[in-house]
């Protein structure tokens, strides 16, 4: 029989779309990197912020003076604590990071 050809395939476009699925891979895998990351930042403010207001105050200098944010810094800063409370934050669960999700793991026998 011979090879049946996509009409539709655009221009340039690889056989039975390769080409798209080496994109998804790496963009499955870029997210998984992505995800670990932010795992390991929530890790790492934990850390600091267990520092104390300090060296959390110094971290936050730091970023703004390297990338000339203070402007945005301030203005976050401002609406955060005018919107938040400790209490409001314990009631709805925004004191805390949510959990780490969970994997299922196959039984080998």
């Amino acid at each position: 029989m011979p090879k049946k050809r996509n009409p539709a395939a655009l221009a340039g476009a690889d056989r039975a779309g390769i080409s798209i699925a080496v994109e998804r891979r790496d963009t499955r895998k870029s997210l998984q990197t992505q995800a670990q990351q932010r795992l390991r930042r929530q890790q790492l403010l934990r850390r600091l912020h267990d520092l104390g207001g300090r060296a959390t105050a110094e971290f936050i200098n730091e970023i703004v003076d390297k990338f000339g944010i203070e402007a945005f810094v301030d203005e976050r800063l401002a609406a955060y604590t005018a919107r938040l409370t400790p209490a409001m934050l314990a009631a709805t669960g925004g004191d805390r990071f949510p959990p780490r999700p969970l994997r299922l793991v196959a039984d080998a026998r």
